[in-house]
């Protein structure tokens, strides 16, 4: 049997860190080390990491005094290259898998040579335990260096997060990625999942769903904070630079491309729809995200009628605008709307069909 390091980062996750670690420890396929670490919780995060050690041998405990975000990535190199085991698996502290997911990723690993296997996922409301959303590809996909550009359009929603795939520990530490700090701006993780694409030769996208990945209120997604918030730029960018990476961009990925932003820009204004914030505040947040230089681009491409949301500029403008003119304003914020009304409707006269 393959052996198999897991690993999960945990800070304050005494209401759900039980899930994740049993979700682990109770997959099908269980020759496994299980590396869980307290990054200065100030609750019962260390004590149920220490409960769940003395009772199963797999679980490592560590423990820091401070919370750093970076944690995992200065301990995990030490610990991999000492290892024997072949693949690495990352579980955030309040998401689970499926307990099939190591049988059945390691199973399709071995039998195509993969470096790397992606699976599907579900998102899931935190709340309510309600289903938000489904990415699953429906059957098994191998793609390799010579058709990562041609079947981007295919395989792009299985690169985000470090999150529901199965790593080769050998191509990790060869790449020397092991060692470089994840970048934990907000859409860090996503970055994250296109280098590990980019670091390997032969990738899997398995057929199913089998990651659960929780949305809470206080997400780091859910951060109204700039820095956080302007991430989905320096992610968009990131994505163009692993395409071009394979050579030229077609048309199609280019399209491709404008319509991720696209998708990204709608994202961050359901945020802001949906935000606690004050009404001048959440105006200002969509001034901000229209005054992109991106966004005059998205907006002045000829539209793909294979990317809907690129064919639907027109309708999304005019619910931006709809948003707006529904919501109580004071004198102050009236003025404030005008002024992000006219350059929206900009933007509706640049679109072309």
């Amino acid at each position: 049997m393959a052996k198999i390091v897991a690993w999960t980062q945990a800070y304050n996750a005494e209401h759900t860190l039980k899930r994740t670690m049993n979700s682990i420890l109770n997959q099908t396929y269980t020759d496994l080390k299980y590396y869980v670490v307290d990054n200065g919780s100030v609750d019962g995060t260390w004590d149920i990491i220490k409960e769940y050690a003395e009772k199963d041998s797999r679980v490592i405990p560590l423990h820091v005094d401070i919370n750093n975000m970076h944690t995992s990535s200065e301990l995990m190199p030490e610990y991999l290259k000492n290892t024997e085991a072949k693949y690495f698996f990352w579980c955030d502290a309040d998401d689970e898998y499926k307990i099939d997911f190591l049988e059945k990723t390691i199973d399709f690993a071995e039998k195509e040579n993969l470096d790397l296997v992606a699976c599907g996922y579900e998102q899931i409301d935190a709340v309510t335990g309600e289903m938000m959303k489904c990415r699953r590809l429906g059957y098994n996909m191998v793609v390799t260096k010579k058709d990562f550009k041609k079947k981007f359009i295919e395989y792009r929603g299985f690169t985000i997060g470090g999150w529901g795939k199965l790593i080769s520990i050998p191509v990790l530490l060869e790449n020397g990625f092991a060692t470089k700090k994840k970048n934990y701006k907000f859409y860090g993780d996503c970055e994250w999942g296109l280098q590990l694409f980019m670091k390997s030769k032969r990738v899997g996208i398995y057929r199913d769903a089998v990651y659960k990945y929780y949305i809470y209120p206080n997400s780091l997604s859910k951060r109204m904070d700039l820095e956080f918030f302007d991430g989905y730029e320096s992610y968009w960018l990131q994505t163009k630079a692993y395409i071009r990476a394979y050579g030229r961009i077609s048309k199609k990925n280019t399209d491709f491309l404008y319509a991720i932003y696209l998708s990204l820009m709608e994202e961050r204004l359901d945020m802001v729809y949906t935000s606690q914030m004050e009404l001048s505040q959440k105006l200002f947040y969509i001034d901000h995200i229209f005054s992109k230089p991106l966004v005059k681009k998205t907006f002045s491409r000829k539209a793909n009628s294979q990317f809907r949301n690129l064919a639907a500029r027109g309708e999304f403008i005019t619910s931006v605008i709809e948003w707006i003119n529904k919501k109580e304003k004071n004198a102050e914020e009236s003025i404030i709307a005008e002024e992000l009304i006219k350059k929206i409707k900009c933007y509706s006269k640049k679109t072309r069909k």
